[in-house]
């Protein structure tokens, strides 16, 4: 009778720890998947808030010179045309030489000007009840000054009290003629950051690129988001990367 109990509490005891080990193993595998899980968003979030310098890194990949740089600013606003096209210029050509030729039609009001090296227009547009104001500066430049462009024009805009959209672009040449290597170092420097959802498309003079990278503001082409464009295409005067963010703002 002693023999039976004993046997008895052997197995309620192994059935207990039996019990306890897949307790334990579940519990072992969960922590693991959360723990995956927070990994993966950690990862993500990290890609988001370490913005690449794509310009820089692109051009460092694929050596090539700078040849000019580009930046256009658009914002709403309720004011005259002529009024706000008139008091950027000014604002502009403070520390500038730059000559002027105005338009206007019944839409639209301008100023056309150029300087030492720089190009650009000032616009604004009627549409609605409120005007479109668009700020567009090129300049030839073998110095890698976008960024700074940027900010003297974003210092210029600060009292415009209106959310305002940049739209960046940069052109560079590279030394051969490659124009499929050159292609090649653009998509490596993309799938560093983890990007690999790329569009192509087929130029005769070349290639012709967007994507979504999480590092710009982004607009939406065919209803997918886009925030990184460029080109890859040769002429006469030899090949050239072309980029632009969240599109290429310049013809090709």
């Amino acid at each position: 009778m002693n023999k039976k109990i004993i046997i008895s509490v052997i197995l309620c005891i192994v059935c207990i720890m039996s019990l306890s080990v897949k307790s334990l193993a579940y519990k072992l595998d969960t922590d693991d998947k959360s723990n995956s899980d927070e990994m993966s968003f950690y990862k993500k979030e990290n890609r988001s808030s370490n913005k690449a310098d794509l310009f820089k890194n692109i051009i460092k990949a694929t050596n090539g010179k700078i040849i000019e740089y580009g930046i256009m600013a658009e914002f709403n606003n309720s004011d005259s045309r002529e009024k706000t096209v008139n008091e950027l210029f000014k604002k502009l050509n403070e520390n500038n030489n730059l000559v002027k030729k105005s338009s206007s039609n019944s839409e639209s009001y301008s100023i056309e000007f150029h300087g030492n090296s720089i190009d650009g227009n000032i616009q604004s547009t009627g549409y609605s009840n409120h005007n479109i104001v668009k700020v567009d500066i090129v300049k030839q430049d073998n110095k890698y000054s976008l960024y700074k462009l940027n900010s003297n024009l974003d210092s210029i805009l600060k009292d415009y009290n209106t959310k305002i959209i940049y739209y960046k672009y940069i052109k560079v040449k590279i030394e051969n003629n490659n124009i499929n290597g050159a292609y090649n170092k653009v998509i490596k420097c993309l799938k560093d950051i983890g990007d690999s959802n790329i569009k192509t498309e087929t130029l005769e003079n070349g290639y012709t690129s967007t994507t979504y990278t999480g590092q710009y503001e982004k607009i939406y082409s065919a209803g997918k988001p886009v925030d990184f464009n460029f080109s890859v295409v040769h002429y006469s005067t030899g090949t050239y990367i072309i980029m632009g963010t969240p599109e290429i703002i310049e013809t090709y």
